[in-house]
This record gives structure tokens, sequence and C-alpha cells, in this order.
């Protein structure tokens, strides 16, 4: 199984979401807004609880 084969199957499964997300009137700059915050959000609490071993599986 290639990458190319799952692809196709990754985005049929957020299709859902996509279609909810488009009619909250979400758009695609806010989506990737709200990733960087919730990156370096988990960047600073891995940070700061960093000998809490099994909050690393959250990345």
């Amino acid at each position: 199984m290639t990458i190319y084969d799952l692809k196709p199957k990754f985005q049929n499964l957020l299709r859902p979401l996509v279609r909810r997300l488009y009619s909250a009137g979400v758009t695609a700059n806010e989506v990737t807004l709200a990733a960087c915050v919730i990156s370096v959000l988990l960047g600073g609490v891995l940070i700061k609880f960093a000998e809490v071993s099994t909050l690393f599986f959250l990345l």
C-alpha cells in the first residue's frame, strides 16, 4: 500500500468534517491558524510538563 492509495481514503474520512466547517462559515485560513495555535499550546504544555513522558504521545 502506497501513500497514493491512502490519500483518497483519508480525504473521504475528512469530507463530513469539511462540510460542517464550510456550513459554519469557517475558512481554510482559520483552520490553519487554529492548527498553529494548538501546536504552540501543545509545545508549551510539553515544555512545562517535560517530566511527564506520557504527554509526548499527544505529538
